[in-house]
């Protein structure tokens, strides 16, 4: 483990030293912008976030196989996350055409292996870039460098370092494409540490001889064309093709549409294809509709392949996981102002065979005109072909000042059959939220865990907030 974490603190230095650049900049941010004198000839907007939390968990495993004692662990993780975004820059040759958008965390922990006193404790260092990039916009056109996520067409949330760009018609027609190495996982890197279902043998006496991944090596590019109307919707597609290792991770194709012909009425539909083996990998449906005044109604249906949303070089991919079909709906009705109510239900089929369910019921009161006092209750039910169980919610929200405000909140998990001898598994948290201004909020919260795997999971957390939006000369929050 030594050595592991060794590898963690050096491959950790630029994530900390781009924490500390972009918090720097959060904290300057707003005073300059709340300080700049007013200029309507030159406006540009400026956001900031940063979100700290102090976290402590402390949880009892049950014994092991066959008793084996476990060790009582302890977490005191800090995490840190800034995002700083400012749109609508000038440039020598263009004016407000220019967005820079740079997001980073960075994590300091220290682990207590258990609660002896001559007990070990090391202490953890982590950070890293999430986004970093430039975007310029040219009339319809724009063009994005840098670290970014790709989320269009079948792309599914990707992350690269690389080029992207795009342009749109005055009629509605436009296309997107983007390229550049994959943003490899940094964790992929220790020695010993392998992904669930990595084609490497993870029972390698020496996983340090391993070649270390190597980025020009795991590519990828992608397109979608599209067409979007102001009152009918939109129709779009893509294409997506992802390398690992210099060998082929996934390429798919896709579908997709969003209309809204009717008032009230909107009907989302998409689909996506595995090229590598001609499969279906996940189609849905989703029709939103409000027929009548207070009341909501959504229709869905999803068909999906599980394997296929794996890359091609995990060896998980080569063994055969039963697709599954989902169709159901929910139904929200708003009785009064203070009162709501919903339900939903749906059906699984598994392989064409084995059916499930999922049904809810929930409703939401708000007792009191001020809207103090808010109480939530939900009731659901799964069954599948192995297991099943009922779960219950209960939470009240009280605002006992206009910035402060308590919650609590309760679950509980009763089980068909019992996991390792036990049937049921339960939450309670409890937490505080103080607005000290309109851009800094606090929050202390804990919860307790009891469950099959863990006698008890105990977790605190102290959360600071700071968002900041404004314009020069125009103030922010």
């Amino acid at each position: 483990m030594t050595r592991s974490v060794a590898a963690l603190r050096r491959t950790s230095a630029l994530g900390w030293g781009a924490v500390s650049l972009l918090a720097a900049v959060a904290v300057c941010l707003p005073t300059r912008a709340v300080a700049a004198e007013p200029d309507d000839s030159d406006r540009y907007s400026l956001h900031a976030e940063a979100h700290s939390y102090l976290r402590l968990f402390q949880r009892s495993l049950l014994p092991g196989a066959g008793g084996a004692r476990v060790s009582t662990q302890t977490w005191v993780p800090l995490h840190q996350y800034v995002t700083v975004r400012a749109l609508d820059l000038d440039t020598a040759w263009s004016r407000d055409s220019v967005d820079v958008e740079l997001s980073a965390w960075g994590s300091a922990a220290v682990l207590f292996v258990d609660r002896r006193p001559d007990a070990d404790a090391e202490r953890l260092l982590d950070g890293d870039v999430t986004i970093a990039n430039v975007r310029h916009r040219v009339g319809p056109a724009h063009v994005r460098i840098g670290r970014q996520i790709v989320v269009a067409g079948v792309s599914r949330f990707s992350q690269l370092d690389g080029i992207s760009a795009g342009a749109r018609t005055d009629f509605g027609l436009g296309i997107d494409g983007y390229g550049g190495m994959t943003v490899l996982p940094r964790w992929a890197e220790q020695p010993g540490y392998y992904h669930l279902g990595s084609a490497a043998d993870s029972l390698l006496r020496r996983p340090d001889a391993l070649p270390e991944p190597s980025r020009t090596q795991n590519l990828m590019f992608g397109s979608r064309l599209f067409y979007e109307h102001p009152r009918y919707g939109g129709l779009g597609a893509s294409v997506h093709h992802q390398s690992e290792g210099g060998e082929l991770g996934r390429r798919d194709v896709g579908l997709d549409a969003a209309l809204s012909a009717i008032d009230d009425v909107s009907l989302l539909v998409d689909g996506f294809l595995d090229t590598d083996s001609g499969g279906l990998v996940e189609a849905r449906a989703l029709l939103d509709t409000r027929p009548v005044e207070r009341v909501d109604l959504n229709f869905g249906y999803r068909r999906a392949e599980p394997a296929l949303l794996l890359s091609r070089q995990s060896v998980l991919s080569v063994f055969s996981t039963d697709r599954f079909d989902e169709v159901g709906g929910e139904l929200g009705f708003r009785a009064t102002s203070r009162w709501r109510m919903g339900g939903g239900g749906f059906v699984q089929v598994f392989g064409g065979e084995d059916l499930g369910t999922r049904l809810s019921l929930s409703t939401r009161i708000v007792p009191d005109d001020a809207k103090r006092v808010a109480l939530q209750f939900a009731l659901g039910r799964v069954a599948e072909r192995e297991n099943g169980y009922w779960s219950g919610r209960a939470s009240l929200r009280f605002q006992l000042l206009e910035p402060a405000a308590v919650t609590a909140e309760q679950y509980t998990y009763v089980y068909d059959a019992a996991i390792r001898g036990i049937g049921t598994s339960t939450v309670e948290a409890l937490s505080a939220d103080y607005a000290v201004t309109p851009a800094l909020k606090l929050l202390l919260g804990t919860s307790l865990t009891r469950s099959p795997y863990a006698a008890w999971d105990a977790q605190t957390v102290v959360r600071a907030s700071y968002v900041f939006d404004g314009l020069p000369g125009g103030g922010g929050s």
